[in-house]
């Protein structure tokens, strides 16, 4: 009975004890998770450049105190696309906080390049550009709403995550607008 009883014992205290293998892989899976949270900044860091990018167009629009005939879809547009990753990244609070912060910061970006537009374009050109604001607001409430109310916590992110993809597909189709129009 001894000898059964030490055996118990042993196999008690392997199952507490981990073996020797599994430190390394814990380091190198945290090590796999922080290279993905500092490739997750390097990304962010890219992506807050590229929202940086008119920012030459814009001071020109102020040096000449007029927008003449600039285009603001490819505002309007990212400015709905950057609210609705922020939606899908506060719908995983755990691992939404790089989306978050970028959109956050294009949020920013696009309300400011939107108030230049809107501060130096004519008359027509500000009512456009305002009932756009307010359609991409009444966009965003309504999606949020609906996202909320009609799926599941599973497939709320899921559903806006689609959605996400689509307004950033047209995000980056929308200069092909202002060329156009």
């Amino acid at each position: 009975m001894g000898t059964t009883h030490k055996t118990i014992n042993i196999l008690f205290i392997s199952h507490q004890t981990p073996p020797k293998s599994i430190p390394c892989a814990s380091k190198l899976i945290n090590t796999m998770v922080d290279a993905a949270f500092v490739i997750g900044i390097v990304g962010n860091v890219i992506s807050i450049l590229t929202f940086t990018s008119p920012i030459s167009q814009f001071r020109e629009i102020v040096k000449r105190k007029s927008a003449e005939n600039y285009n603001g879809t490819p505002y309007i547009v990212t400015l709905l696309s950057c609210s609705l990753w922020i939606l899908y990244g506060l719908l995983d609070p755990d691992d939404g906080l790089l989306i978050v912060t970028v959109n956050a910061a294009g949020v920013t970006m696009q309300a400011l390049y939107l108030a230049l537009l809107f501060f130096y374009s004519s008359k027509e050109k500000r009512v456009t550009y305002f009932g756009f604001v307010v359609l991409d607001v009444v966009c965003f409430g309504v999606v949020v709403a609906f996202t909320l109310v009609a799926f599941e916590k599973g497939s709320q992110r899921t559903f806006t995550g689609v959605l996400c993809a689509t307004f950033t597909t047209m995000m980056y189709a929308a200069p092909l607008a202002a060329l156009v129009g």
